[in-house]
């Protein structure tokens, strides 16, 4: 189910409902189960002006495998601004979060997990074919399920990234 709402061509409201329906007790020959996942979606896009847009999306569901195998609720939700400095580039500030928490019945299974990003993108177009850019990924998050493997849960990533982009 969808649903789509436009206002004076500058703001857009996008509501979806998903569910595929699947058996989670259902097995394949492959001895995989099926998954049952349903989520809502809500999403904003915003133009403030011919320069600057805004977007967003708040996802929250659940997800369960198995006669309650695996199952957990999930929340993610992102706040994204995009200004144009000139007609050949532009700056995008984005900033996500995100919650997983168990349900599920095997305790020894950890699936909780929580975390944000930040993130900071400059992009130029040096013409219609080629555009360059730089990004900087900052990502802070914990997973306890690491915790069997080793592994800190709480982990930091740091990503610098150059781009170079050819279009044809």
């Amino acid at each position: 189910m969808a649903r789509n709402l436009n206002y004076l061509r500058r703001t857009e409201f996008k509501y979806y409902r998903y569910d595929n329906f699947a058996d989670p007790n259902a097995v394949n020959s492959q001895r995989l189960y099926a998954w049952r996942t349903k989520f809502h979606s809500l999403a904003l896009n915003h133009k403030v002006n011919k320069n600057w847009q805004v977007k967003s999306q708040l996802l929250h569901g659940s997800t369960l495998m198995g006669n309650n195998f695996v199952h957990v609720d999930y929340t993610a939700g992102f706040l994204q601004s995009t200004y144009a400095v000139s007609a050949t580039s532009k700056i995008t500030a984005r900033i996500d979060v995100f919650d997983v928490s168990e349900r599920d019945d095997i305790p020894e299974d950890m699936n909780n997990s929580f975390g944000h990003a930040i993130t900071l993108n400059y992009q130029y177009n040096i013409n219609q074919q080629w555009r360059i850019g730089s990004e900087i990924h900052l990502n802070k998050n914990t997973t306890l399920n690491r915790g069997s493997l080793g592994v800190l849960p709480q982990q930091h990533e740091r990503q610098w990234l150059f781009i170079a982009d050819y279009r044809f």
